[in-house]
């Protein structure tokens, strides 16, 4: 069976294939967010996957969505625009360099080269559009060809007269520019004739198409440029010149992944700045705060299956869209996940389940050691575990024995608190959690962190599983959730399952397509630079979460996410935060976090979420920890492990019993009792 998410990447998406799975943006028109008749340049920067080259590539192609009869140029006119689409890895410039040439050379080799290359290229989409439309055409040859030639300080030798020589010519001048660079380690002599200044064609050629085309006059030329990560600090300036000095009827949109922006400096140092030179969309900030964008990944998906001949029964989006859902098992919620939390525990008796006789054996422990904390007998422990109890469910059981925790660190009679947690448990119950309180509070914050505390108690991993956990996990990059459904796909079949045509796809299948998604993408994610730091600093990270998440008392809920003071940190610290940034294994929150002792803002970033599942982590960010400057540069800057490891075990034991540092230190009792 063909995997309908097997292609990922839409460079490898033909145009018509590009159309077919294109899905608007939501809450708002992709026309909106691209602005294609506005003379504004704009940066489109988004995380590897984000879908920059899906929506640049939508807006360079001929006809969007034309009315019976229209001819191309119709629907040109009344778009507004014409789209010029060119990959910028694909005039390789990396040749642009080296080979005993100074920096200036090449620099004057590289604008003539792109001028020529962005003229053609326009000049070929100018072509094909027009080429069923021969009085369009006509209009073009002529006056035309030979306008374009007087923008060249030498004349070429031969003036074209239509507008297929005119394009020849040109692709013939970048042929010699071709044949010099790859002649040169031979040759050592760049012998290229620069026959133009620099931009003259790039705005010149679209202000004679409006002078000799009347349907063409009221047009915007759009150069889409993808992919500026591949152009050098130099090369990128002189794209910055351009869009700075642009004149005439044309326009740019750069799209670049979150690195791919070197600088906005201009070749004679003047810096652009964004809102007066050029916008900025960074399209995978723009996802995760769109509401819409589970609908939108829907869609996306749907499209995706349709086209491989599933969801065909009807065209509702919304009972699609609940199909969509209703194809991968999840465990039930109701009752406090009753059923499954049953299921992890099946083998062992209630009064036997591994978290009541932990806490029966650390009980035991204390109360020898100090008979303090209302505890002076064994029996006394008995009494505590009968009123933390709620054989039927697990969950509450590990949520009551929190609370308990939490008391203890506080150094409270335990008797009087396992009284007060149970009853205000049981009255929870009997509500089915609808009334509001503290213990229901508590129940909302916490609920997650008990459940993957009560697989980890039970030996097994924590279980990744639905279409919602899917969009959370893409983060704002839909090729992402593309590459779980993918591998979904993939072990499904392998399964024998029979995957979106009517039983579930089963939890199981789902958690190994997690699990093999999530190292995917810890190892697609490695910077090309200090890649084994990045990854040794993630790693603790992510390790000194999951210590806090799976200790007896976690001090915040849906641990995934941590702020601490920039500015204080050291330089190879915030390069690393910078590059973990530029390659989605960091996601940073704007507004910050509010320093508790201070009123000091200190910046927040969290985990991916598709790192997260490797750790086992939560996947949306609720808590936040607060770490300072020698925490964070322990765990992103030392080169060993050492300092990283006494900061998790003084982390750490504040939320472990006995807790004993943690608020008061406990003097033993001078007269034991018994």
């Amino acid at each position: 069976m063909d995997n309908p998410f097997g292609v990922t990447k839409s460079d490898d998406f033909s145009n018509e294939e590009i159309q077919r799975f294109w899905v608007e943006p939501g809450g708002v028109s992709a026309s909106t967010l691209l602005k294609p008749t506005r003379l504004m340049s704009m940066e489109i920067i988004g995380g590897k996957g984000s879908g920059k080259t899906h929506l640049l590539r939508h807006f360079a192609l001929a006809v969007h969505n034309p009315g019976i009869g229209e001819d191309p140029l119709s629907v040109f006119e009344k778009q507004g625009y014409l789209g010029v689409y060119v990959r910028c890895d694909s005039l390789n410039p990396a040749r642009f360099s080296g080979k005993s040439q100074d920096a200036e050379t090449w620099l004057a080799v590289f604008q003539y080269f792109i001028d020529l290359w962005l003229a053609q290229a326009l000049l070929d989409k100018i072509a094909t559009t027009i080429e069923s439309e021969p009085a369009a055409s006509e209009s073009l040859d002529g006056r035309f060809p030979k306008a374009v030639c007087d923008l060249f300080d030498e004349p070429p030798e031969c003036s074209p007269t239509t507008l297929n020589d005119l394009r020849d010519l040109i692709r013939g001048f970048q042929r010699e520019i071709d044949v010099a660079i790859n002649n040169l380690p031979i040759t050592r002599k760049l012998e290229i004739r620069i026959r133009t200044g620099p931009s003259r064609l790039i705005f010149g050629v679209p202000q004679l198409l409006s002078k000799f085309s009347a349907r063409l006059s009221k047009l915007v030329v759009l150069y889409l440029l993808d992919e500026m990560e591949n152009l050098s600090f130099n090369q990128q300036r002189y794209i910055n010149t351009l869009i700075r000095h642009r004149t005439g009827n044309c326009s740019f949109r750069l799209g670049a992944r979150l690195y791919g922006i070197k600088t906005n400096e201009t070749i004679v140092g003047e810096i652009n700045r964004p809102g007066a030179e050029f916008d900025v969309l960074e399209l995978d900030a723009y996802w995760r705060a769109k509401r819409q964008y589970k609908e939108f990944c829907a869609k996306l998906c749907i499209s995706r299956l349709q086209a491989s001949g599933y969801l065909t029964e009807t065209r509702d989006q919304q009972v699609l869209e609940k199909i969509l859902v209703n194809s991968f098992e999840e465990p039930t919620s109701d009752r406090f996940y009753q059923d499954y939390t049953n299921s992890l525990f099946a083998k062992c008796p209630p009064h036997e389940r591994p978290y009541l006789k932990r806490l029966r054996n650390e009980l035991g422990a204390d109360w020898k050691r100090q008979k303090k904390l209302g505890i002076k007998r064994e029996t006394d422990i008995d009494e505590v575990l009968a009123e933390l109890k709620s054989e039927p469910y697990p969950l509450i059981e590990k949520l009551n024995i929190f609370l308990l925790y939490k008391d203890w660190s506080k150094h409270r009679d335990l008797r009087k608190s396992a009284v007060r947690i149970g009853a205000e448990s049981r009255q929870f119950i009997a509500s089915q959690g609808t009334e509001p309180s503290d213990y229901a509070s508590a129940y909302q914050h916490f609920s997650a962190d008990m459940l993957a505390q009560l697989m980890h108690d039970a030996r097994v991993r924590v279980k990744y599983s639905g279409f919602d956990t899917f969009v959370r996990m893409s983060s704002g990059l839909p090729r992402n959730l593309l590459f779980i459904l993918k591998n979904v796909f993939d072990w499904a079949i392998f399964h024998g399952e029979q995957p979106f045509k009517g039983k579930a796809i089963t939890i199981d299948t789902q958690e190994r397509a997690v699990i093999e998604s999530s190292s995917w993408f810890f190892e697609e994610a490695r910077p090309t630079q200090s890649a084994d730091q990045i990854q040794r600093g993630i790693d603790r990270l992510a390790t000194l979460f999951r210590e806090i998440r799976y200790s007896e008392k976690p001090s915040e809920c849906s641990l995934c996410t941590f702020s601490c003071p920039v500015t204080a940190l050291t330089d190879r610290t915030k390069a690393m935060l910078n590059l973990a940034q530029d390659w989605s294994m960091l996601i940073k929150h704007r507004r910050g976090q509010k320093d508790r002792n201070s009123s000091r803002v200190d910046d927040k970033f969290q985990l991916s979420p598709m790192l997260a599942v490797r750790w086992e982590l939560p996947l949306s960010r609720r808590g936040a920890l607060a770490l300072n400057a020698d925490e964070v540069n322990a765990i992103f800057g030392e080169p060993d492990d050492r300092r990283f490891e006494e900061i998790k075990q003084t982390r750490t034991a504040r939320m472990s019993v006995p807790f004993r540092d943690a608020g008061i230190e406990v003097e033993p009792a001078l007269f034991p009792e018994d």
